[in-house]
């Protein structure tokens, strides 16, 4: 950074539907994975704050879950750290996915919704079109055509955040429109998730990834121990809940061995990023219809 730039810094929250690829967006721009990830809808179930630094700017992103119509306390739990979100932010991001949105023919009907939800924030309103890796320039360049004409935002950045494209020139454009100030947070820390809720939904996305469609919803994890022991090992038990006995069923698998496939598979990967050895047990605990149960949803760790 030249001595005539001045340090930036701000908030930026990320939103938009459900799939449109919001947390790929945020471990893209860190360069690590602070947010799970998974093909199914509404993977993320609170905000989780992604903190990127370098010479010239301090950003916080903030991952939320997708807008969607809510059906029970978990939806409107969600939709509600996505309200929350919108507070004292810079720039608001509305990431849509263009690969569904080249053959609409009515595009009133992508955005209507998302752009009603994001102006309950007064920050900048930027357009962010992911997944362009998926359709050809010609389409792109007409899509955005189409949206200039009918809608107006601060910016409308092209991406693709699973192959990392355009992300400096978001990065570049986001910081035009920051303010001069301090940092917040040290330049190692990624993010103000804890350990603890990190490994949890870690779980929960290899319960995601490795079980049937009905599975998904219905799932939730709670870490109930976390220690380091003496010998460096860190013992963690994880509680997976599901809302069906049959559900049970499918997660632990003939004699445990979808149990062991989620763990050997969430295991593998904390000990990656933690360069440290991980013993890690999993248990499976019906709770019947804790989605749309308060006092249950506030149990289990959504306060």
């Amino acid at each position: 950074m030249s001595k005539t730039e001045k340090f930036k810094t701000g908030v930026v929250c990320i939103a938009g539907p459900p799939n449109a690829g919001k947390s790929t967006l945020l471990n893209a721009i860190l360069g690590e994975k602070v947010a799970i990830v998974s093909p199914k809808p509404q993977t993320t179930r609170f905000r989780i704050n992604g903190i990127y630094t370098d010479d010239s700017a301090q950003i916080v992103f903030v991952d939320t879950p997708g807008i969607h119509k809510t059906k029970h306390q978990l939806g409107r739990y969600m939709i509600q750290e996505i309200v929350s979100a919108f507070d004292n932010i810079n720039i608001v991001l509305l990431l849509l996915d263009v690969s569904q949105m080249i053959n609409v023919l009515d595009i009133s009907k992508v955005f209507d919704t998302n752009i009603k939800f994001i102006e309950k924030s007064a920050a900048l309103k930027f357009l962010i079109l992911n997944k362009i890796d998926k359709i050809q320039k010609e389409q792109l360049l007409e899509l955005i055509a189409k949206i200039s004409e009918n809608y107006k935002f601060d910016e409308i950045i092209p991406v693709s955040a699973l192959k990392k494209y355009n992300i400096q020139e978001l990065l570049k454009t986001i910081k035009r429109y920051l303010p001069v100030g301090e940092k917040k947070y040290g330049d190692e820390i990624l993010t103000d998730l804890s350990e603890e809720k990190f490994v949890a939904e870690l779980v929960r996305e290899k319960v995601i990834n490795f079980t049937r469609q009905e599975i998904p919803h219905s799932v939730t994890c709670q870490t109930i121990n976390y220690k380091v022991r003496k010998n460096g090992v860190i013992f963690i038990e994880v509680m997976i809940y599901v809302e069906h006995k049959s559900q049970k069923g499918i997660i632990i698998g003939e004699k445990g061995s979808m149990l062991k496939k989620i763990g050997a598979a969430a295991r593998k990967e904390l000990e990656k990023n933690s360069e440290k050895k991980i013993y890690l047990k999993l248990e499976v605990k019906v709770l019947e219809n804790w989605r749309y149960n308060d006092a249950k949803l506030k149990e289990i760790g959504y306060e």
